[in-house]
């Protein structure tokens, strides 16, 4: 796998191997861009085919493209998919991995990849290799905005009842300012 900018390079399948990478940081409710390939010193024509699967826990990842591959398992844009492909189908579709943490949340996350060659190339062997890449959604101040479907009538200098409200706000776990303004 090569992540550019995130000094990381696994070279597995009969070569060099990286077993860890620096955390990667993203706001939440933003995307992250990763770029991603597989490097096999035995592929010659790209024919081979090779197994992938990516997983993510609290988010989703999306594939540049999916041209020419096959979902095993899962499908692109969710938390986990294995698909088979060409060698260069699957650098064609991780060329650009997206990921985005579930909405509003931020914390830690793990993606996990992992490919095989299916035996496909070199010896006959079926070789694998796995990477995890730490992922830190950053938390965000998101206002709380609150728009009744409803008309709220008052006099001037009246007190009024708003009713059928509940407030919440997941990014706080004390209490909430309230602001009115009219």
């Amino acid at each position: 796998w090569i992540v550019p900018g995130q000094n990381m390079v696994l070279q597995d399948i009969g070569g060099m191997k990286v077993d860890s990478v620096d955390t990667m940081y993203v706001d939440e409710d933003e995307d992250l861009t990763i770029t991603a390939s597989v490097f096999d010193v035995d592929v010659s024509n790209g024919r081979a085919f090779f197994t992938i699967t990516i997983k993510a826990t609290s988010g989703v990842v999306k594939l540049r493209t999916t041209e020419g591959l096959i979902f095993l398992e899962g499908q692109d844009n969710s938390s986990y998919m294995h698909l088979r492909g060409l060698y260069t189908s699957l650098n064609s579709a991780m060329s650009i991995l997206t990921y985005r943490a579930s909405p509003n949340f931020y914390g830690n996350d793990v993606l996990d990849l992992f490919v095989s060659d299916e035996g496909n190339v070199g010896d006959g062997v079926v070789l694998t290799s796995k990477i995890n890449i730490p992922i830190e959604i950053l938390s965000v101040y998101n206002p709380d905005i609150f728009v009744p479907d409803y008309p709220v009538i008052c006099g001037e200098e009246e007190w009024c009842n708003i009713p059928n409200v509940t407030l919440d706000d997941p990014d706080r776990e004390n209490l909430i300012n309230i602001e009115l303004s009219v």
